[in-house]
């Protein structure tokens, strides 16, 4: 039975398996596709085809890494309802493991704090905390902790919000956490900030942006630079402030994150109000509440409401200031943020003077005032004097919580079947062994392959250069009996006729002089073929010269020496080669070929070293010329690959021309036997 399962499973695994890596590989592909596009609708494009196509693969991985990245792409675009909807969509359509659930009820609660659903905001967070603790992601219980800090904090609830703050950083040092650390440690300092506790929100705000900047998040040193520059707004120092808020607004527009645009504009929009920079100050709060608006964020339309009502009363518009307040006010009650409710009711107050209701100015200073006294309770005031004692212990609390939860953990996990587990494990093993067997007898059978076209190649290479080494011995033996020797017994023939005087002397002396000349030419001849001592004292230009002459004086054809770039000599293996490539090769033209003319160029620039031999003859199939029995081809291949070339050779048979390429690194590494290759 057992023998069976394992068949089973081996066959899943040899004919499953690689279609699901396909699979994979294709999805990966459109979401990469996704990760590197230039704007955020592309992204959200290609994004929604990883998502698409990974249901209908019934891919539950790609389902869910499709799913997080639209989340995050919802977020930066401002499409909170449309990501509140595709979540509640997409949750019951696929199976989802506990991490995903987790992060996609987080996105929900996230999607709502920008618009200001404070109740919906916390639900939906603790929710996605009671996930995280039953599969013990303790980088998740950081997150969301801390974003329920968040929550508190916007309702004005600084006990509340501090506990979850305190009890985020010590998870997140534990785990040592570095991106959760640097959050954890800016909303501190906005606890500080709120309780106007200018100094160590400053402390708090610059180590967080020192630790973001290291990270490269720049989302998050955005959000820090509007918070430095609301601390040093609080302290009157509106000339540090200003420069923090052109900062935020650049890399917010960089982003192309709606909200960061938004909460830099409303700030920025501010400080321009302060410098009654009037009309910039408008556009910028017009701008923010666009956003607001178009994002369904209900908090940013209180603010912003509240900024452009302030405006129109600083620019003598009371009436336009009161209906400004009023709607802000009514989203501020509507949704408990009650800082910004105080900010209205003070507004209003002023407002109202400004038209002599002074009815209505009195009504709303009596509700500034309580609001002001219900947010400035002792007990939050008892909450932020004992917040680092608060921290201290809250560390040890949540440690000794934390192995509780580790303890209880292992314990239902002995309650498993012990037996199914070794089972799947050692079958896993099994698995693994087998794939790892497979890949180590491929790869040796890879490497044995590479080695072995090595040593043919260099087979190939050596035999290549022998040859070469043989024909130009019988050419020489050739060379030096047929002209030589002739030449020799002709002078041999003089001497002995000169000796049995059958000869006139002067005439003997003048036919021998003729022969040594004779036997002087064809020896200076042979030396030519064999090394040209032009090529040995001036290098490969002169000797391509000097050949080049010697071919036009055979008035067969016209051959023509271009250079660009050479201003000192190349090694002398580089010159070699490149002598008798072109040698080979010109000689070849002149034999089968019917061409009139042959141009030779030879450049190089930093890199390269380049040869180009160009004729106007007929063209011909290569490849007759490749896999011929001769060895001309063989020996040019074996002098480009001396100096790492390659050899290119364009022509077709019944169109006139051919060339002839070679392409050479100018920086060789040689082993040194290399540099005694014949020449």
């Amino acid at each position: 039975m057992i023998k069976n399962i394992v068949g089973y499973l081996l066959i899943l695994w040899v004919f499953i398996l690689p279609a699901q890596n396909s699979d994979s590989l294709t999805f990966y592909q459109i979401l990469d596709s996704a990760r590197s596009s230039s704007n955020l609708e592309q992204s959200e494009t290609f994004a929604k085809k990883a998502l698409e196509f990974s249901l209908g693969k019934h891919f539950d991985h790609g389902i869910t890494e499709s799913a997080m990245f639209l989340g995050g792409v919802y977020a930066r675009q401002g499409k909170f309802q449309e990501g509140i909807d595709f979540y509640h969509g997409i949750i019951p359509s696929a199976h989802f493991d506990g991490m995903a659930l987790s992060s996609m009820y987080n996105w929900i609660g996230i999607y709502h704090v920008y618009m200001g659903h404070y109740d919906s905001t916390e639900k939906y967070f603790l929710k996605a905390l009671s996930y995280r603790i039953s599969i013990e992601d303790s980088t998740g219980i950081g997150t969301t902790l801390n974003n329920l800090g968040n929550v508190n904090l916007s309702k004005s609830q600084l006990e509340k919000a501090t506990e979850y703050y305190t009890k985020s950083l010590e998870i997140r040092e534990i785990i040592q956490d570095s991106a959760g650390i640097a959050s954890s440690t800016n909303n501190l300092g906005l606890v500080f900030y709120k309780r106007k506790m200018f100094e160590p929100a400053i402390n708090y705000y610059s180590q967080a942006l020192d630790m973001n900047r290291k990270l490269q998040n720049e989302s998050k040193e955005a959000l820090i630079l509007n918070n430095l520059g609301n601390v040093y707004d609080e302290k009157e120092d509106f000339d540090t402030s200003y420069p923090y808020y052109q900062q935020a607004l650049e890399k917010a527009l960089k982003l192309e994150d709606q909200r960061l645009i938004a909460i830099s504009s409303t700030n920025l929009g501010v400080a321009e109000f302060r410098r009654e920079n009037f009309d910039k100050a408008e556009d910028l709060f017009i701008r923010a509440l666009n956003i607001r608006v178009a994002t369904q964020d209900k908090q940013g339309q209180a603010e912003v409401m509240n900024e452009l009502a302030s405006l129109k009363l600083k620019l003598g518009s009371p009436k336009e200031a009161i209906k400004y307040f009023q709607k802000s006010n009514n989203i501020s009650l509507e949704i408990g943020a009650r800082e910004i409710t105080q900010q209205n009711f003070l507004g209003l107050s002023e407002a109202y003077a400004k038209i002599s209701d002074f009815e209505n100015a009195y009504l709303n200073q009596v509700s500034y005032s309580q609001q002001k006294d219900s947010i400035l309770n002792e007990e939050n005031q008892r909450s932020i004097n004992n917040l680092i004692a608060r921290y201290e212990t809250q560390k040890k609390e949540q440690q000794i919580a934390l192995q509780q939860a580790e303890i209880s953990e292992q314990q239902a996990e002995n309650q498993r079947n012990t037996i199914f587990i070794v089972a799947l494990i050692t079958l896993v093993v099994f698995l693994v062994i087998v794939s790892l067997l497979i890949r180590s007898r491929s790869q040796k059978k890879q490497a044995l392959l590479i080695q072995e076209a090595q040593i043919k190649l260099r087979e190939t290479q050596i035999e290549a250069a022998l040859n070469s080494q043989e024909s130009e011995r019988k050419r020489f033996a050739r060379d030096l009996h047929d002209g030589f020797g002739q030449m020799i017994s002709v002078l041999n023939l003089n001497l002995k006729s000169l000796e049995k005087g059958e000869t006139d002397r002067n005439e003997a002396f003048a036919n021998s002089a003729q022969v040594l000349d004779d036997m002087y030419k064809e020896l200076k001849g042979i030396c030519f073929n064999l090394m040209p001592e032009t090529l040995i004292k001036s290098g490969v230009i002169d000797a391509l010269k000097e050949f080049a002459q010697r071919v036009n004086q055979t008035r067969k054809l016209m051959l023509e020496i271009d250079t660009f770039g050479i201003d000192e000599r190349l090694t002398d293996l580089q010159e070699i080669s490149i002598y008798r490539i072109s040698q080979e090769w010109i000689n070849n033209v002149l034999k089968y070929s019917d061409a009139t003319k042959i141009t030779l160029s030879l450049t190089k620039d930093e890199e390269e070293l380049t040869l180009l031999i160009e004729d106007n003859g007929s063209g011909f199939d290569k490849n007759d010329l490749i896999s011929g029995t001769g060895n001309g081809w063989k020996n040019m291949n074996s002098r480009a690959n001396l100096i790492k070339g390659v050899l290119e050779l364009d022509t077709t048979a019944g169109i006139k021309g051919s060339t002839l390429i070679v392409n050479a690194p100018i920086h060789t590494k040689h082993h040194k036997n290399e540099t005694n290759i014949p020449a």
